[in-house]
């Protein structure tokens, strides 16, 4: 069941800057094909997790960058956005579908690029870094960024449900219930204008 939204009129689907000039390297590469999850509890306040560093970043990445953000992902073939969302929501943070109510799905994309330095150093790295996946597909060296897709979902169960070391590998090594501006402010800096957006479009869901 979703929840009543505010009808907004948006004229651009895209809200990412552009970061690079006609002619750098990086315009002949593709966004990867993503979604991101806002998970909300009963009140209002909104899932934010700490990534391990892991390999899921470069070491070139600033040992410095905020790394707190949503649940989010690549989708798989032949698997819909909100099968993908869904399935890198218990990945991620252990929360299974069953404990889960839709509340909203963007309609539209939101995109953002990696920054130069990280998809020249990626390169080098030999395309590691950029997600589950390595250099199978999620390495910033064969993207220039992603293009995601929103869902907003409210958790259903305790917070217990929420198991960061449910899968051998873990995205996150902390997390906290936070609002959606708090967690715009945490964000690496490349993805803020979408965490940006997201606080203003799903503010509502915090009364």
């Amino acid at each position: 069941m979703t929840e009543n939204t505010p009808a907004i009129n948006y004229d651009a689907p895209d809200y990412a800057p552009p970061n690079y000039g006609s002619d750098h390297p990086a315009q002949k590469l593709a966004w990867r094909a993503c979604v991101g999850i806002v998970l909300l509890n009963k009140h209002g306040q909104v899932f934010s997790g700490h990534r391990c560093k892991g390999d899921f970043f470069p070491p070139s990445l600033d040992k410095n960058a905020p790394l707190w953000q949503y649940p989010q992902g690549g989708i798989d073939a032949g698997e819909t956005p909100c099968a993908a969302a869904l399935r890198e929501l218990e990945e991620e943070t252990g929360v299974k579908a069953k404990d889960t109510a839709l509340i909203y799905e963007l309609p539209y994309w939101l995109t953002y690029d990696f920054p130069a330095h990280l998809i020249a150093a990626s390169f080098r790295e030999g395309g590691k870094g950029g997600g589950k996946g390595g250099g199978k597909g999620g390495g910033k060296g064969n993207y220039r960024g992603q293009r995601q897709k929103w869902f907003a979902m409210r958790l259903t169960a305790p917070d217990s449900a929420i198991v960061l070391d449910a899968y051998k590998k873990p995205e996150f090594d902390d997390w906290q219930w936070r609002t959606l501006n708090e967690c715009a402010d945490l964000v690496i800096p490349f993805k803020r204008h979408i965490y940006t957006h997201l606080a203003q479009r799903l503010a509502y869901l915090e009364v």
